[in-house]
């Protein structure tokens, strides 16, 4: 590429057809558009195209890949409204309206609701006075690129945004003041909040001092630890190990409670991970299989948080987008392990810093299997001993059994 005189080049990244390119500027402000907007040139060194507009003074500081998601502002609307759990709502903006959307609501299905949670994506800004946040990339609406943009943060004045780029669970950020102060925290203690918001306090700076770098750490080491600066409004980061256990759970089982249970000795956190796998048609409705789980897992962590999340996307790039270390897996014969053995394999071509870890079901449980258990259900079996009483309360229901 060759740039015009008194331009630069900011970043370089490899993209796809199906991703958008989000650009930010110093002044908070960000344009969002999919890849194929940008013509692919004959020659590398040409000049290429305007991605946005920028007014007098300002720059670009930031350029994101973003996956392309097909989502209508009354969607996002819709889905903000479900996911409020985890937004502060004192940090809320609304998204914003486009022609021939009159902002009211609509009926979204729990599935759609679902699928939107696994695809969602967060952008982490940061001022020059220590602000930052986390916004949804639901709320950076797709554009035509060279356009003027959308707010990206709201700036205190005389601020200026040092750094716009997306973020995951489990990763670790590093800012970097002009005065030479470092700080390192979890980016999992940075609050999630409008796109438009002003955000929290990252970094207390002193008089005449600002923020100038901003880089989000990947790979968190054992023994690793926190930088010395002045934090507000988050913890010290610390070695965290992140499990992930994935099935379909339909239902979920006193085998599968005996695997949380266990599981929840390996690692800090736990995410269960509830496979959408409509091709099989399951018995339970995700929101049906979701609900069921939060309600068994109350009170099994003992010090471990454990979080429930649907997801339909390849399990090697959902474990990613959780930060997981380890996969945990449930065995309970031996034509199981014939079959993880394959799976395991394979998921190690995809990524090798990722383990898995299998767990022998408890001899009681060694024949429970939710197929099974759906059958006897089926036929007016007692199902008490394989499945816990909401569940048996549930199947009876599903069955007009009484």
């Amino acid at each position: 590429m060759k740039p015009d005189e008194g331009d630069g080049i900011v970043d370089v990244q490899i993209c796809t057809e199906n991703d958008d390119i989000l650009l930010t500027t110093k002044n908070a402000m960000c344009i969002r558009f999919p890849v194929p907007d940008v013509r692919v040139f004959q020659g590398r060194t040409s000049s290429g195209v305007r991605g946005v507009d920028l007014k007098d003074g300002d720059e670009v500081i930031g350029m994101a890949v973003l996956r392309h998601v097909d989502v209508t502002p009354a969607e996002a609307r819709a889905y903000f409204k479900w996911d409020s759990s985890t937004r502060d709502p004192a940090e809320q903006s609304e998204p914003e309206t486009e022609n021939g959307d009159d902002g009211g609501e609509v009926v979204v299905p729990f599935e759609r609701l679902a699928w939107l949670k696994t695809q969602e994506q967060f952008i982490l800004t940061v001022t020059s006075e220590g602000l930052g946040k986390r916004a949804s990339s639901y709320e950076y609406r797709v554009a035509g690129r060279g356009g003027k943009g959308l707010i990206a943060h709201r700036l205190p004045a005389s601020a200026r945004l040092v750094a716009s780029f997306p973020v995951h669970e489990g990763e670790e950020l590093l800012l970097v003041t002009d005065q030479g102060l470092l700080i390192r925290t979890k980016v999992d203690d940075i609050r999630v909040a409008g796109r438009a918001t002003q955000g929290v306090i990252l970094i207390n700076v002193g008089e005449d001092e600002h923020v100038v770098a901003a880089e989000r750490l990947e790979d968190v080491g054992e023994g690793d630890e926190p930088g010395e600066g002045r934090m507000s409004g988050s913890k010290k980061a610390s070695a965290h190990r992140v499990g992930l256990y994935p099935g379909t759970f339909d239902p979920v089982t006193n085998g599968h409670i005996d695997i949380i249970r266990r599981a929840c000795k390996l690692v800090d956190k736990l995410v269960i991970g509830v496979a959408i796998n409509e091709d099989k048609g399951p018995l339970f409705s995700l929101e049906e299989r979701v609900e069921l789980l939060e309600h068994e897992c109350v009170g099994l962590g003992a010090g471990t948080e454990i979080i429930v999340r649907p997801f339909d996307t390849l399990l090697m790039k959902y474990a990613e987008s959780v930060g997981a270390n380890v996969i945990v897996r449930g065995l309970r014969a031996v034509s199981d392990f014939e079959y993880e053995f394959q799976m395991v394999a394979m998921n190690q071509k995809l990524n090798s810093e990722i383990e898995t870890v299998f767990l022998m079901a408890d001899p009681t449980c060694q024949a429970i299997a939710s197929r099974l258990v759906k059958e006897i259900a089926r036929l007016e079996g007692d199902v008490s001993q394989f499945v816990p009483p909401e569940v048996e309360r549930r199947l009876k229901a599903k069955f007009g059994v009484s």
